[in-house]
């Protein structure tokens, strides 16, 4: 994804204007959303058998912590489009650019479904989507549909801001309730019986679907719909782009702060009056839940905006607060290479035999068991057991990359 330092001026940190008491032009939030984003995934990703209760999914329709996590990830992306691309000469180069880096994020997506490579199965199991391919798929199209609006200015911004996430819910909605699924009909939305568990089930079989189930969640349809979350958070950043001028001072962004949190409340309003109508439903990626996930997007970037850009907590005079909020920045300066390197190490250790009291498992399993869950009860220890690698493992590798000027693009 685009690693983006939004900054709102030139030399921003010149002559020592990074202290605390110094005028404010750079908006670390952004930086710091991303940084949540990357620790509440790798939460989710390591809970155990037994989950803690909001860092679940929901089983099908409703909307948990965890429900938020990865849109908000499609979101903080769209946002870095117009920050990182909004200033850039259009040649050549850019597009080849564009191309390379969606092109990186399905290849890496692509390794990581299949590591360690030792499932036997492998070929007739292999997911040919995920997280990152659906990342690498939505940043091409808005990058293109983007650059081709400021390249056609007026007719090109009239379908950046209006065709394009029309179109894309217009075909969601014709396919979903035109479309005559064999054995159930037209326009249901359930784990046996949708349009988008049939269209993926004849794509690629249901065996490749996320763990063989009748549809995936990042399936072929639901790509439409994740498209329009990733335009609402284009729209943000370009917003932050045109007004960039504007947020200098703390009651201009405080100003922005309220704004973010009224339209993120009245979209997940929205979200839950159509509920009856069109279920919020995270892994068909429905309207509502674009809706849904797109106002806690904005709250949350309303809130670390407040935290960050008007209280300022990366300077606090607590040190531990201070710590927690300059590390959502560091992991957020490097998040394709924490994500890739979390799944990384889950998968192999996932893939290490230990014996268990005479029974198959692994060094995980073996922690969560007797180390925590001996004397915790089960879904706390599926929570520290995620903590304890986020900030024994993960965080300190952000400080060190951060530290060292090292970054993985894409």
């Amino acid at each position: 994804m685009e690693e983006v330092r939004v900054s709102l001026h030139e030399n921003d940190y010149a002559n020592g204007s990074n202290k605390a008491n110094a005028p404010k032009r750079r908006l670390e939030s952004l930086d710091g959303l991303r940084g949540l984003t990357i620790i509440l995934m790798i939460t989710a990703n390591y809970q155990m058998e037994e989950p803690f209760p909001q860092i679940e999914h929901a089983e099908w329709d409703g909307f948990t912590i965890a429900d938020a996590i990865f849109p908000t990830f499609v979101f903080v992306m769209g946002m870095a489009i117009p920050l990182a691309l909004g200033s850039i000469p259009i040649n050549t180069g850019l597009w080849l650019r564009v191309v390379k880096r969606s092109v990186l994020l399905w290849a890496i997506g692509g390794f990581l479904n299949g590591f360690p490579f030792t499932d036997r199965d492998l070929t007739s199991t292999y997911r040919y989507v995920g997280v990152l391919q659906r990342l690498g798929l939505c940043y091409f199209v808005l990058s293109v549909v983007f650059l081709l609006s400021r390249k056609y200015r007026e007719a090109g911004g009239i379908y950046l801001r209006y065709v394009f996430p029309i179109s894309s819910l217009l075909i969601w909605f014709l396919v979903t309730y035109f479309v005559n699924v064999p054995g159930c009909g037209r326009g249901l939305l359930t784990p046996e019986c949708s349009v988008e568990g049939y269209i993926d089930t004849r794509v690629w079989g249901m065996s490749h679907n996320y763990e063989g189930a009748e549809y995936d969640p990042e399936g072929v349809l639901s790509t439409a719909t994740s498209l329009v979350t990733c335009w609402l958070g284009v729209m943000v950043g370009l917003n932050m782009r045109q007004i960039r001028h504007r947020l200098c001072d703390t009651q201009s962004r405080f100003r922005k702060v309220a704004q973010l949190l009224l339209l993120g409340l009245a979209l997940m309003f929205l979200a839950y009056a159509l509920n009856t109508f069109i279920p919020v439903i995270k892994k068909l990626w429905t309207p509502t839940f674009v809706l849904m996930a797109g106002g806690v997007s904005l709250c949350l970037l309303g809130l670390l905006m407040y935290l960050v850009d008007v209280l300022n907590l990366l300077y606090s005079p607590v040190k531990p607060v201070q710590v927690v909020f300059r590390s959502l920045l560091k992991v957020g300066a490097n998040p394709l290479l924490i994500y890739a390197l979390s799944e990384l190490i889950i998968a192999g250790l996932s893939a290490i035999p230990v014996k268990l009291r005479g029974e198959d498992a692994n060094p995980l399993r073996v922690l969560y068991t007797y180390v925590l869950s001996s004397w915790l009860p089960k879904s706390l220890s599926s929570l520290i057991l995620s903590q304890l690698f986020i900030w024994l493992i993960f965080v300190p590798l952000a400080w060190f990359l951060d530290n060292k000027g090292w970054y993985l693009k894409a």
